[in-house]
C-alpha cells in the first residue's frame, strides 16, 4: 500500500522556491517595461509563473495558484504577440506579484490569506483580450479574517452591542515606529489621542487598555477609525507623533477615500497588517537554507579530516605522557607545538571557508530596486532610469537584509528630492529622463555602496534656512556650519526641505532612519552634492559582523576593543604638552585640533580631567564621518582578531559598547562603537563645541 503524500514535509523547500520565483517575477516584470520585445525575458516570466502555479497547488494554496494561473495566461498572450506591453499592463502584473507575496507571507504565518477576486477577474479579462486596468489590490480589511478574529486584548466590538462598529467609511492605518523608539506603547497612545478629535476610533491592535496597563513592545500598531477627514489628513496627524517611521493605509473602503490617498499604496497586507514584522517573515523565507557549492563542501570535509588527524595525534601524545613512555620531554613538547601549529593553520583555513559560505552577491538586494524606483517615479510623474554596477560584490548574509530599507529610503529620496520633473530638466538643458546610479565595490574590509543621481543637487542655503525654521538651529549657529556639517542636517530626525507632502517625501522621515539602521550593523553614510548637477550618498558597510580586527586597551580596569580600521594613531604625551580650548583639553596633530575624552561607566564618555601619571596614552579614533577624538587610556595591550558576541537583551542599551568578545585568557573585552561615541559627544553641548573646534 502506498503511503499518503504529505505536502507539509516539503513546505520549507516550497518557501525557498516560491520566494525566489516571486522575486524573479518582480524583477522580470519591471524589466519588461523597458524591454517589451525581449523573447528571453518573456519566456523567463512565463516559466516562473507556470512553476509557481504548480508549486502553490502542491501545497494546497489554491488561491495563490489561481493568481499565478491568471498571470500565466497574460504572459502567454504577450509571448504570442497578442498583447502589447503598456505601463497599465505592467501595473496590473505588479499588483499580481504583490498579491502572491501576501499569500506567501500568510502561509509563513499560518494564517488565511485574503482573496483577490477583482485582481483575478482583471487578469482573466486581460488574457481574453480586454484592455488592462489596475485592479483593486484586495478586499477591505473589514472583510478579511484579520479584523473579525482579533488578537486578545483588541477593542473590536460586534454589531448590536451599542459599541463602535466598522462602517463603509472606516479607514485602517498601519503605523510603524522607528527602530530606535524606546517607548512605542506611549507613542501608540499619542497616535490614538491625535485621531480621537477627528472621528470615532473603532478599534486598535493592541487595545488602549493593553497599551496603558502592559506597555507591550511594538513594531507595528493598527488603528481603525471612522472620520469625515481625508485620508491624507489622518495620516499627517499620526505622522506628527514623534518616532513614527511610516503610516500605511491598509484599507480605504470607498472610491472617493481611495482617490484621496493621492497615490498611497492601499493594500491588504495579510499577516503584516496584523503586527507581524515584515523582516521576520522575509528572513524565515530567505535565510532558513543556504546554497553551497560542491567545491566548498569538499574543502570543508578535507579540513575537518585534518582536524580529526590532529585530534588523534593529541590523544596519542596524552596517552604517552600518562604512561611515562616519553623519555624526552623536549621531544614531546616539540610534537605538541607541531600539532598546535597544524591545528592553527587548519582552523584559519576553516574559518575562511565558513566565512566565504556566509558571503552572498549584493545583487540579491540590488535587483529589488528597479521596481521600487519605477513605483516612485510613477508616483512623482517623473522619468527615471536606474543603472546598476558591481552587483557581483559579495557581502555577509547577516548584513544583506538589513540594508534593504536604508537603500530604499535613499533611492526614493533620489526620485522625490533629487530628480527634477521632465519639463524642468528640459529647461535646464538636461535629458527628460533622469539617471540614478547604484554601484557597489569592495575596499579593504568594507563594501562601499554609492547611490547617485543627476538631479538638482542640494542647496545648502535652503538646508540652513529649513533648520532655522524648524527651530533646530539659530541663525548664528547655521552661519557657522561648514558645507559638510550643513549636509549632515539631512540626517536629523524630522528634517525635510520639501515644499509639499507627497506619497514619498516631505514628512521628515527617511535619512535619519537610514543612519540609525546603518549604525546598527556597523555601517556609515555620507553625502556629497553639487548644486545643479546631482547628489551622491555613500554607504560604507563591514564585510562581516562576525569577526573584527581590534586594538585592545585598558581603561579603569576594563578591557575595551577599538575596531582597528577606526584607529588612526597611538600617541604618548606629557601633561604639560596638552593645550586648552574653552577649558577643554585638546591635542594638535598635523594642524588638526583633537579633543580628549575618556570612558565613564555611567555616561559612556566624558572629557579628560587629567591623570596623576607623568605621561598619558592617547588613541586617536575616527568614526568615518568627519569626527575625530583622542581617547585617553591607561594601557595599550595588543591588536588581535575577535569573534563578536551579542550583548544580549539586558545589556542592549549600554552606551558606546556594541558587542563583546572573549579573549584567549578567558577575560571579556567590550567592543566600542566609534559612531555611538561621537554621537554622545555631539549630544553634549560642551563636548560638541570642543569636537567642532
Amino acid at each position: 500500500m502506498v503511503a499518503d503524500f504529505d505536502a507539509s514535509e516539503f513546505f520549507d523547500i516550497f518557501v525557498q522556491e516560491a520566494t525566489e520565483l516571486i522575486d524573479a517575477l518582480d524583477q522580470a516584470v519591471t524589466a519588461l517595461e523597458q524591454q517589451p520585445d525581449s523573447s528571453d525575458l518573456i519566456t523567463q516570466i512565463f516559466r516562473s509563473a507556470h512553476t509557481l502555479k504548480a508549486s502553490a497547488a502542491s501545497q494546497g494554496l489554491h488561491e495563490m495558484s489561481q493568481i499565478s494561473h491568471a498571470m500565466e495566461d497574460v504572459f502567454d498572450r504577450i509571448r504570442n504577440g497578442e498583447l502589447t506591453v503598456t505601463p497599465e499592463l505592467i501595473d496590473l502584473l505588479l499588483e499580481g506579484v504583490d498579491a502572491l507575496q501576501v499569500h506567501l507571507n500568510s502561509a509563513l504565518a499560518g494564517e488565511p490569506a485574503p482573496a483577490y477576486p477583482e485582481l483575478v477577474a482583471a487578469l482573466r479579462q486581460t488574457a481574453q483580450g480586454a484592455e488592462p486596468a489596475a485592479a483593486a489590490a484586495g478586499p477591505a480589511l473589514a472583510e478579511g479574517p484579520e479584523l473579525t478574529q482579533r488578537a486578545e486584548g483588541s477593542a473590536c466590538t460586534e454589531p448590536g452591542r451599542g459599541e463602535p462598529v466598522e462602517g463603509p467609511d472606516t479607514v485602517h492605518l498601519l503605523i510603524t515606529f522607528a527602530p530606535t523608539c524606546r517607548m512605542p506603547a506611549v507613542r501608540a497612545i499619542l497616535a490614538l489621542r491625535q485621531l480621537e478629535s477627528t472621528g470615532q476610533i473603532i478599534s486598535s491592535q493592541p487595545s488602549r487598555e493593553v497599551l496603558e496597563q502592559e506597555a507591550p513592545p511594538l513594531d507595528h500598531f493598527l488603528i481603525s477609525i471612522d472620520s469625515p477627514r481625508s485620508v491624507n489628513e489622518l495620516v499627517e496627524l499620526v505622522e506628527q507623533v514623534p518616532e513614527v517611521d511610516e503610516v500605511i493605509v491598509t484599507s480605504a473602503p470607498t472610491a472617493e477615500r481611495a482617490k484621496d490617498a493621492e497615490g498611497r499604496r492601499v493594500l491588504d497586507l495579510g499577516p503584516e497588517a496584523r503586527g507581524k514584522p515584515p523582516m521576520e517573515l522575509a528572513r524565515r523565507a530567505g535565510q532558513q537554507t543556504i546554497r553551497v557549492g560542491v567545491e566548498t563542501i569538499d574543502a570543508l570535509v578535507n579540513l575537518v579530516g585534518e582536524l580529526i588527524i590532529n585530534r588523534t595525534r593529541l590523544t596519542t601524545l596524552g596517552q604517552q605522557l600518562r604512561e611515562h613512555r616519553s623519555e624526552d620531554l623536549a621531544d614531546s613538547l616539540r610534537t605538541f607545538e607541531d600539532i598546535t601549529r597544524d591545528i592553527g593553520h587548519v582552523l584559519t583555513e576553516l574559518q575562511g571557508e565558513v566565512m566565504q559560505m556566509r558571503m552572498v552577491p549584493i545583487e540579491q538586494v540590488f535587483m529589488r530596486f528597479p521596481r521600487i524606483l519605477r513605483d516612485a517615479a510613477r508616483e512623482e510623474n517623473k522619468q527615471v532610469r536606474l543603472v546598476i554596477e558591481g552587483a557581483d560584490t559579495e557581502l555577509d548574509r547577516s548584513v544583506i537584509e538589513d540594508i534593504v530599507d536604508p537603500l530604499k529610503h535613499i533611492i526614493r529620496n533620489c526620485v522625490g528630492h533629487g530628480i527634477e520633473p521632465p519639463e524642468v530638466r528640459r529647461e535646464r538643458g538636461k535629458p527628460e529622463e533622469g539617471l540614478v546610479r547604484l554601484s557597489a565595490a569592495q575596499q579593504e574590509g568594507y563594501v562601499i555602496i554609492q547611490i547617485s543621481d543627476d538631479g538638482a543637487g542640494i542647496d545648502r542655503a535652503k538646508l540652513r534656512q529649513a533648520a532655522i525654521d524648524k527651530g533646530l538651529l539659530t541663525p548664528e549657529q547655521a552661519e557657522e556650519l561648514s558645507d559638510q556639517q550643513t549636509l549632515d542636517l539631512m540626517f536629523v530626525a524630522g528634517f525635510s526641505t520639501a515644499q509639499q507632502v507627497t506619497a514619498i517625501s516631505g514628512r521628515g522621515v527617511g535619512m535619519d532612519v537610514v543612519r540609525t539602521n546603518l549604525e546598527k550593523i556597523g555601517g556609515q553614510a555620507d553625502i556629497e552634492s553639487v548644486l545643479g548637477e546631482g547628489t551622491t550618498v555613500s554607504v560604507r558597510l563591514p564585510l562581516t559582523r562576525a569577526i573584527i580586527q581590534a586594538l585592545l586597551v585598558l581603561v579603569d580596569q576594563t578591557i575595551f576593543a577599538l575596531p582597528l580600521n577606526s584607529v588612526l594613531r597611538v600617541l604618548r604625551y606629557r601633561q604639560d604638552e596638552l593645550e586648552m580650548i574653552k577649558g577643554y583639553p585638546v591635542i594638535v596633530v598635523q594642524e588638526q585640533v583633537i579633543p580628549l575624552i575618556t570612558f565613564n561607566p555611567h555616561t559612556g564618555v566624558e572629557k579628560f580631567a587629567g591623570s596623576p601619571a607623568a605621561h598619558i596614552i592617547v588613541v586617536v579614533v575616527t568614526d568615518g564621518q568627519h569626527h575625530t577624538v583622542g581617547l585617553v587610556v591607561e594601557d595599550v595591550i595588543s591588536s588581535t582578531e575577535l569573534v563578536i558576541e551579542s550583548l544580549g537583551e539586558l545589556l542592549r542599551d549600554v552606551l558606546v559598547v556594541s558587542g563583546a568578545a572573549v579573549l584567549g585568557d578567558g577575560r571579556l573585552a567590550l567592543i566600542v562603537d566609534p559612531v555611538s561615541m561621537t554621537r554622545l559627544l555631539q549630544e553634549n553641548q560642551e563636548l560638541s563645541q570642543a569636537l567642532a573646534a
